[in-house]
């Protein structure tokens, strides 16, 4: 590989190879809004990625190649996932590739080979949607352009459906470039992120073994403005996502209410011991209890009673003392009103540091592309969790660096909202960034490789 053809790939030349492909990025962020899919379900937009791939040439493994059927968290119903695999077959998925996915096995990993000693760079972007009925207001943009979700329920309400058009993007992109690329790139398109049920099973699937370096990105989550970026983050979160089910006794309210044993007082009590374990002095400590339900009529003692229970702390350790102690609060209710209770995993994710030095790189492309107006440091706290992060410790604990990039957007509102959208333009900013970044990796082939 002759080093003047490295240099013959500017920044200049990079957003003229992702200008050209704009409409088509723009296309296939509009096609996986129309159709969405909640964490494991999303047989469809697996599809779409995996039949563009293979045109390209890329090495593609799919399903249970790259999912840890044990490790998956929060799965759906059996009948919700064969309801979800009806409609991937009805809309011309090849029933070959749907049969390694049966019964939620969603997900891709892409890998460019260049046959040149170099890194191993890996980028990861998620596809799932959101539980939310979108917006159907004529004044939002997706209601007004066509693509508004088709999918009632389900909405892209996190950017997942521009993450994934910019990993297609980056993959014709690199394809362009191929002749100057060393080492190899590894694309992961991650199920089931929200709620921190995916990356796991990708993790116990092996699909980071031997990876040098990887990136994550999100849209519009602290840099709000399209041009503006944070090149690394520190303050991912540690958490746990749970749900408790207490069992009782039914009895008539009124003629024998003592021969019941009342799970909604349980439930109601644990919530009150949950939201009052103390801060812990370390750091951050977080906790909520975001859903619960029980009984069935005014006139019998509830016989069940259900909640959704999240933990975060700045640490594992601190997670893990704010974990413990609901689970005593839990016990507690439990013991005290005479019912029986369940535990049931739903989501874990660790917390998560950007790598200065992986940071750094990606700071100096985001430099010599004119597109990006507001360039900061690495953001101070990130406030929430990121699933991405036990890729990142993965990555981390075999040698390598690890980077979440958050990418400013001009957005309609906020997350998680049924009116979510974002600035288009962010999409084709973001693959050039991504370029840009996998092409400053070429120094490293220059010396041989790692």
């Amino acid at each position: 590989m002759d080093i003047n053809d490295v240099l013959a790939i500017s920044p200049d030349k990079i957003s003229e190879i992702v200008d050209n492909l704009e409409e088509r990025i723009i296309g296939w962020r509009r096609a996986i809004h129309k159709h969405p899919e909640a964490a494991w379900t999303e047989y469809r937009t697996t599809w779409l990625v995996y039949c563009i791939l293979n045109e390209l040439g890329w090495k593609v493994t799919w399903g249970r190649d790259v999912i840890s059927m044990e490790s998956r968290y929060g799965l759906p119903t059996e009948e919700e996932l064969e309801k979800a695999e009806w409609e991937a077959l009805g809309s011309g998925m090849d029933a070959y590739f749907l049969s390694n996915m049966r019964g939620g096995a969603t997900g891709l990993v892409g890998e460019l080979d260049t046959g040149r000693p170099g890194p191993v760079l890996a980028i990861r972007v998620d596809m799932d949607a959101l539980n939310i009925e979108e917006s159907y207001w004529d004044n939002h943009f997706p209601k007004m352009e066509g693509f508004v979700s088709e999918n009632h329920g389900v909405m892209h309400a996190c950017g997942h459906d521009g993450h994934t058009a910019i990993g297609l993007g980056l993959a014709c992109s690199l394809d362009s470039m191929r002749h100057v690329l060393c080492g190899k790139i590894i694309l992961v398109f991650q199920p089931a992120e929200e709620g921190c049920r995916g990356a796991k099973s990708m993790i116990d699937a092996g699909v980071l073994k031997g990876v040098d370096d990887i990136i994550g990105i999100h849209l519009g989550l602290n840099a709000r403005n399209t041009g503006e970026i944070y090149p690394g983050v520190k303050g991912i979160l540690a958490t746990r996502k749970f749900d408790v089910r207490f069992t009782g006794k039914a009895a008539h309210a009124g003629l024998d209410p003592d021969s019941g044993r009342n799970a909604l007082l349980a439930a109601a009590f644990a919530v009150q011991g949950i939201h009052s374990i103390p801060q812990h002095d370390d750091g951050v400590s977080r906790v909520n209890v975001g859903m619960m339900s029980a009984g069935t009529a005014r006139n019998i003692v509830p016989d069940s009673a259900y909640m959704q229970v999240e933990t975060r702390g700045d640490t594992e350790g601190i997670e893990e003392y704010v974990y413990s102690n609901a689970l005593n609060s839990i016990k507690e209710a439990a013991a005290r009103y005479g019912v029986e209770y369940e535990i049931i995993d739903m989501g874990y994710a660790s917390h998560g540091e950007s790598d200065s030095e992986l940071a750094d790189i990606v700071k100096r492309a985001a430099m010599d592309m004119d597109e990006f107006t507001s360039i900061h440091e690495k953001l101070g706290e990130f406030g929430g969790s990121e699933d991405f992060a036990l890729m990142m410790r993965a990555v981390q604990r075999q040698g390598g660096k690890a980077c979440l990039v958050n990418i400013g957007s001009d957005l309609a509102s906020g997350h998680h909202q049924k009116d979510f959208d974002f600035d288009e333009k962010s999409l084709c900013l973001a693959v050039k960034l991504l370029a840009n970044i996998v092409l400053m990796n070429q120094n490293i082939c220059d010396r041989g490789g790692k």
